[in-house]
């Protein structure tokens, strides 16, 4: 497995990864302010409102498709910059943070938002069928609804590639390189993930502790993912699959994408939901790594290079 040990390639010095950190923040955060402050001109947004749009998605009155593309293409700029940093700090392609194969698996990446998606719809229909007094059906505008879709199938891949490539390629790589341990190149990472959604609008409303554990559990799903199966495909498909299910299909109160999607879900339990995640993405993993002959669970607390690389269909 190459995903994890691709140190032979370019610049990965201590050095380079705290340039590379310090540009992400700082560049990052000036240049990806700049489609959140053309919506504040477009839409004349009192500067006494703005310290909460981050907060109150909706609160300003602004057509939430306009605000969904301005927090989506937030994260188109911090890809660029990511890419700008891999290729001129690091010296390296983009690739390289994606996959260990030698291109990127784009029918295993379609294939992994297809399944996801649909096993999501299937279980949430299940819930709404039990449960229908939990749901508030809203009938669609199709004048608001079609660019809410297109909008999420055209921007929520940035997103979610932005997120997954840096945490899951970058920081996990970074590492794995200086550690040599498998174990702590999961765990980092991951505790970095929870802590970056620490601002979002769940935590204000469902409570700190629960929300990071949530969070932390997914990180690590992913992330277990992401080493097991040689690259970010897999990660990628489920991220994008799981936030346009909430932006388009169903949606809840506090969520960080507040959209007008078809369903809103009104009363939630999240202890419940974390722990019914929890088992759904164990289940999920032990099927993965049945099919797709992933190796031994014992390489997860081994040395990075100590496993042996897997070999098996990649698409």
């Amino acid at each position: 497995m190459k995903f994890l040990k691709l140190d032979y390639e370019g610049k990965n010095g201590v050095v380079h990864y705290l340039i590379g950190i310090i540009l992400f923040i700082t560049v990052g955060q000036l240049l990806s302010s700049i489609p959140l402050f053309l919506t504040k001109y477009l839409y004349d947004i009192p500067w006494s409102k703005w310290a909460d749009l981050q907060l109150n998605s909706g609160y300003f009155g602004v057509d939430k498709n306009i605000e969904l593309l301005a927090i989506l293409l937030v994260f188109v700029v911090y890809l660029l910059v990511l890419w700008g940093i891999i290729v001129f700090v690091h010296k390296r392609s983009l690739k390289s943070y994606t996959t260990g194969f030698s291109y990127f698996r784009w029918r295993r990446m379609v294939f992994s938002f297809i399944i996801y998606l649909s096993i999501a719809l299937l279980v949430q229909w299940i819930s709404i069928v039990q449960s229908g007094e939990s749901y508030t059906f809203r009938s669609p505008s199709w004048e608001f609804f079609l660019p809410l879709v297109l909008i999420a199938l055209c921007l929520l891949p940035f997103q979610t590639a932005a997120e997954e490539i840096f945490v899951r390629g970058y920081l996990m790589q970074a590492v794995a390189i200086k550690s040599k341990s498998v174990a702590l190149a999961i765990l980092l990472p991951s505790l970095v993930f929870a802590l970056l959604h620490g601002i979002n609008p769940e935590v204000y409303k469902y409570g700190f502790w629960i929300m990071m554990t949530a969070y932390f559990t997914t990180a690590l799903f992913f992330a277990v993912i992401a080493f097991q199966d040689n690259g970010l495909e897999i990660p990628i498909g489920f991220h994008t699959a799981n936030n346009f299910l909430a932006a388009v299909f169903i949606n809840y109160e506090g969520s960080a994408l507040d959209t007008d999607a078809l369903f809103i879900l009104k009363n939630i339990n999240m202890e419940q939901d974390l722990i019914i995640n929890l088992i759904l993405n164990v289940i999920s993993l032990i099927i993965m790594h049945r099919l797709l002959k992933w190796s031994s669970w014992k390489n997860l607390l081994g040395r990075v290079n100590s496993y042996k690389d897997i070999s098996f269909n990649p698409n």
